[in-house]
């Protein structure tokens, strides 16, 4: 008898159970109207990977306890302030929080066409408190803009998306309502602006030492590749020209790489940079091989080797020349 008490007793504690979680199964998440007004963009540093903006979010809602405040993220900013805040209670059409942002964004540039690169500059919002149970985002499509006279220093504005997402994590930060492996699944709102560079003039302050080298390594390689010209210029002066090469190279890339975040693609710089040193090498290869031959009159095999080393030197030129066109076309 008294098992049978238990029994029930279990049956109905159980039964209480699966009402009570069919009950929150069955209530709606909370619907929040998000939009941006982006004011300000500026400080783009690639070498610390960010870039800072200004902008407006506004939160449409019904829910009181709701505070933008304190119930927001900016989950990709590494520093952000609250310039300005206000709620204004419409009645009918619910609450109307506003809040103004200055943040500085963490950004993973994309360095493969620099300096004709495309990147795309997000702000992303999530709920800090409610998950994607009790918290719905939906994005102001139509109101999200730029500001019309809105720049970048060098860059250019291709436009701007807003959507909102579910972002799943692998664990339940704890929620003794879930399992500890999670996932937890938290309301967000992605706005991307799109931006292309301005680089052909950037590509001439950055790559000028790279393209200083390849310059100098082509006058010394011409010299040897033509009969003329390799009996009128020493060894002394074709030397000190590809001693200048080399300098101009490693200097250019010193001062590159300070200036670039850390990449694993194989980018644009890289391509300047191991055809400077590739046509270096072959410069001072040449001058060696071509002087022994020389020096053992081997007039005709030092003439040949000057013009084979010549010709890898025009391929070497093309190939960059080729890079840099697919790059700014892209």
């Amino acid at each position: 008898m008294r098992l049978f008490r238990l029994m029930a007793i279990a049956l109905a504690l159980a039964f209480l159970a699966m009402a009570s979680g069919a009950a929150r199964a069955g209530e709606e998440p909370k619907v929040i109207k998000i939009g941006l007004f982006i004011t300000n963009l500026f400080d783009v540093d690639f070498a610390q990977q960010g870039v800072e903006a200004q902008f407006w979010v506004w939160f449409n809602h019904t829910d009181p306890a709701f505070d933008p405040k304190e119930d927001i993220e900016i989950v990709n900013a590494r520093e952000v302030e609250t310039l300005n805040a206000s709620r204004t209670d419409t009645g009918d059409k619910g609450l109307w929080d506003q809040v103004k942002y200055s943040a500085v964004l963490n950004e993973a540039w994309n360095v493969r066409n620099y300096p004709f690169d495309r990147q795309k500059i997000r702000i992303m919002l999530e709920s800090t408190q409610a998950d994607a149970r009790a918290l719905k985002f939906e994005p102001d499509v139509e109101g999200t803009k730029l500001r019309r006279d809105l720049s970048l220093a060098g860059w250019r504005i291709e436009g701007m998306t807003i959507v909102s997402a579910n972002e799943f994590y692998e664990t339940a930060y704890g929620d003794p309502t879930m399992s500890s492996i999670g996932p937890s699944i938290y309301p967000r709102i992605t706005v991307e602006i799109d931006v292309k560079r301005n680089g052909w003039r950037l590509l001439m302050s950055t790559f000028i030492g790279f393209g200083l080298a390849i310059a100098l390594a082509g006058i010394v390689l011409t010299s040897s590749a033509f009969r003329h010209s390799s009996e009128v210029i020493d060894i002394g002066a074709q030397l000190a020209i590809a001693t200048g090469a080399l300098f101009s190279t490693v200097g250019s890339g010193y001062i590159l790489q300070s200036g670039l975040p850390p990449t694993t693609e194989f980018s644009l710089a890289d391509a300047f940079q191991i055809t400077a040193f590739t046509v270096t090498f072959l410069t001072m290869l040449m001058i060696f091989v071509v002087h022994v031959m020389r020096k053992r009159r081997m007039w005709r095999a030092a003439l040949t080797t000057g013009r084979v080393l010549f010709g890898f030197y025009l391929v070497s030129v093309a190939w960059i020349v080729f890079r840099v066109w697919m790059a700014a076309i892209a």
